[in-house]
């Protein structure tokens, strides 16, 4: 799947060696667990029943669980619980090939001040289940857009008059949109905080979709 390895500076990987191994469980649930808020119309016609009823089940709850404590742990927020409390949200089909099936899960976490954080998953009968996470927060920039915007908002953070000079690494610990929705081919506006050796800098980002299509950004 070429999505993965386009965001390997912001990426955690996790590989499942098999299906099986996963979804071993002596209990599962008929309806979905009380987390799952997401739609599954989308999922169900994009990825087939069989798969959708998988995601919208208790099969993946365990790998949802070591996700979350990973991406935690490596940005960490105050106040959240343990285990953390979380609602899966959205659940977005991505990309069926013959290789196998992908889609993005955003989860909303209950801490002090609540985060977002998405996980891209793709599902292969031949190398089990691989997980990456995507940009933490509510950036609507699609997969393509982040792996584009992310040098950028990088070096925009670490030649910062705040950043402390001698910083060669950012990474971002979060994003929101404060300006438009990127609905209808409309521009809109991110800010993506980025932690510069301890130094948090905002960067404010542009997208403006282009009539050639795709999406032009700058940053400000």
């Amino acid at each position: 799947m070429k999505w993965f390895g386009t965001l390997t500076s912001a990426a955690c990987v996790l590989v499942v060696p098999t299906l099986a191994n996963l979804c071993r469980a002596e209990n599962v649930q008929s309806g979905p667990p009380g987390y799952i808020e997401a739609d599954r119309t989308q999922a169900e016609k994009m990825l087939g029943r069989a798969l959708a009823g998988d995601i919208f089940s208790d099969r993946f709850t365990a790998l949802r669980k070591r996700l979350i404590a990973s991406s935690l742990r490596a940005n960490p927020t105050a106040g959240c619980g343990e285990p953390p409390a979380f609602t899966l949200q959205t659940v977005a089909a991505g990309e069926t090939t013959a290789e196998g099936s992908a889609w993005q899960e955003r989860y909303l976490i209950r801490c002090k001040q609540d985060v977002r954080r998405t996980f891209l998953l793709f599902l292969s009968a031949k190398d089990g289940m691989k997980s990456m996470e995507l940009t933490p927060g509510g950036t609507i920039a699609d997969i393509t857009l982040q792996r584009d915007v992310l040098q950028g908002a990088t070096t925009a953070a670490l030649i910062n008059r705040a950043a402390p000079t001698k910083c060669k690494n950012a990474r971002v610990r979060d994003s929101r949109v404060t300006h438009g929705t990127g609905l209808s081919n409309t521009p809109w506006t991110e800010v993506w905080v980025m932690d510069v050796c301890g130094t948090s800098i905002d960067v404010e980002i542009k997208f403006t979709p282009s009539p050639q299509g795709g999406t032009d950004w700058s940053i400000h």
